[in-house]
């Protein structure tokens, strides 16, 4: 049962932590690069910090289920990994992508939005950047068995 239980921490603290929350913040950070709306930027800041913080919480969870939980959490942690989707998911419905589409960009970027444009782009870096650090953490706990 702590096994099982230390899997599905690691896992989901991967996908909804290490994934969608720093992708979050990777999404708050390039709206508060465009923003030009004081009290939006003021938010966005305040967003990609406890976005970051959550994110950074779920790589701690993940890390220590894998000193607590061995080989079997890592083997789940890797099929996880293998499973997350190269794209990520539609962000608006059929209905608000058709008024998305009509918005001005610029009013987009100035008032914190992230077009639909940006991201998948978004997506695949922090997919790619996740997988890394996710790798990481699976080699170092052989290192600290050899030495």
């Amino acid at each position: 049962a702590i096994a099982t239980d230390l899997v599905r921490l690691a896992t989901e603290s991967l996908v909804d932590g290490g994934l969608l929350e720093d992708l979050n913040s990777d999404a708050a950070e390039l709206a508060l690069s465009r923003a030009t709306d004081p009290a939006v930027c003021d938010l966005l800041a305040t967003i990609v910090r406890d976005e970051r913080a959550h994110a950074q919480l779920a790589w701690d969870l993940v890390a220590w289920c894998l000193a607590e939980g061995g080989a079997p959490v890592a083997a789940a942690l890797r099929e996880a990994a293998a499973a997350l989707p190269a794209e990520g998911g539609g962000l608006y419905d059929d209905a608000l992508a058709v008024l998305v589409a009509r918005c001005d960009v610029a009013d987009l970027h100035a008032h914190g939005r992230v077009p639909l444009a940006d991201w998948p782009p978004l997506h695949r870096a922090r997919l790619a950047a996740t997988r890394a650090r996710l790798a990481a953490l699976l080699v170092e706990p052989a290192r600290d068995l050899a030495a």
